[in-house]
């Protein structure tokens, strides 16, 4: 199988964003590598070839992702060493085709890098960086695939289907090593997450949950965020223009 996004991340506070991508590319026709299979024990070559086989690298930029103290061993450092240096030679080389490296943001627009990094990553510094914006994160991710990503979707297909049973006992042993996940017949589900704007019917009744969600006259729970979008002219799924330092509630929903 032949990859053309890899997602680079760090698993203490990156892992929730690196996922998302992941699936949400996959069903739409991508096909990222993100490592859930411990791919780190030892097969650094395998690794880097996956790198190199892909058009776009993308490294989340959460607030743990980088800093001064990252060992050579370290293996976040070691994808963006490894992407950083093959973009250098690719560009000294005159190719037409170089790896597209893409720095995503989890932290906000306030977010800085370290003030000392290790020189072989240095020069991330000076790559425009996408803020995924997670109270707009649909316009966020719409941004990402028609202006970021140079790679094209093959085409959409599922998630997984599984063929049989014993397919399905692996796909149990995969969802229980990631984590708090759960399998409903052909769906798994990664948790719940703020999706569609408020319909202009449901009132909030501000009534707080122990998630801090707010309870919705429809019955479905709503979290308020402060919009602000890295542009102008950024709208949401019904169309509707989001305006800047402007609150809105959006429903909580299982991600699938």
């Amino acid at each position: 199988m032949k990859y053309n996004v890899f997602i680079s991340y760090r698993r203490k506070d990156g892992s929730e964003m690196a996922r998302l991508l992941d699936v949400l590319l996959l069903k739409d026709g991508y096909k990222p590598f993100l490592d859930f299979d411990n791919l780190h024990s030892g097969k650094i070559d395998e690794l880097l070839n996956r790198i190199n086989e892909c058009t776009d690298f993308i490294i989340i930029l959460s607030p743990n992702a980088l800093h001064k103290h990252m060992k050579k061993s370290d293996w976040v450092r070691k994808e963006l060493a490894y992407a950083l240096n093959l973009k250098e030679v690719q560009e000294l080389k005159k190719l037409k085709k170089k790896i597209n490296i893409i720095p995503i943001a989890t932290g906000g627009p306030s977010q800085k890098l370290p003030r000392r990094l290790p020189k072989d990553i240095e020069s991330i510094r000076g790559y425009h960086r996408l803020d995924a914006n997670m109270a707009v994160f649909p316009a966020t991710y719409k941004e990402l695939t028609e202006k970021w990503l140079q790679s094209k979707p093959i085409g959409k297909q599922p998630i997984w289907e599984p063929n049989n049973n014993q397919d399905m006992d692996k796909s149990d042993k995969k969802i229980q090593s990631l984590g708090d996940l759960r399998r409903e017949g052909k769906y798994v589900y990664f948790g719940s997450f703020p999706q569609q704007i408020k319909p202009g019917k449901v009132d909030i009744l501000e009534v707080q949950d122990n998630n801090n969600y707010l309870e919705g006259s429809d019955g479905a729970y709503y979290i308020k965020a402060m919009a602000r979008p890295c542009g102008s002219n950024y709208q949401f799924s019904d169309h509707s223009v989001i305006s800047h330092e402007t609150p809105y509630f959006f429903k909580v929903e299982p991600i699938k």
